[in-house]
Formats: structure tokens, C-alpha cells, sequence
């Protein structure tokens, strides 16, 4: 996985899909037991750093740079 350094810190990139008014990946951390893939994150739009909204794992301690895939 890609990093770029934000404020000290390297942070993964993942790219993501618009959909409608926002930012969408499947998490290569969550998954989802019943259905038994990865389970998708929502962000708002615009490009850039961001929170992490795994529960728990690696991307919790430096959150993620959100890209566009192209």
C-alpha cells in the first residue's frame, strides 16, 4: 500500500469511488463476518486526509489519505 507523510506521520492511500455526494472504499482492515468480505467506508467529498472509521487496527493510529481512483 502507498503512503504519503501528512504532519509527520506516513498514511496509507486508498483510493476510492465517487458515489453521489460521497467518498467510497471497500476497507482492506474491516470486514464483514456475516457476508464475508470487506466492509465499505463513507466519506465526504474532497480529496485528503482522514479519520479512520475502523473500530480497531492499524489505520485507527494515523487515519488514511483518500484519493479518486482514476
Amino acid at each position: 500500500m502507498a503512503t504519503e507523510t501528512h504532519d509527520g506521520q506516513d498514511c496509507p492511500v486508498i483510493y476510492c469511488d465517487q458515489v453521489g455526494d460521497q467518498l467510497v472504499f471497500d476497507c482492506p482492515h474491516c470486514t464483514d463476518r456475516r457476508r464475508r468480505r470487506h466492509r465499505k467506508h463513507y466519506h465526504g467529498l474532497g480529496e485528503g486526509r482522514r479519520v479512520a472509521h475502523c473500530a480497531e487496527g492499524p489505520l485507527c493510529d494515523t487515519g488514511y489519505i483518500l484519493k479518486l481512483r482514476k
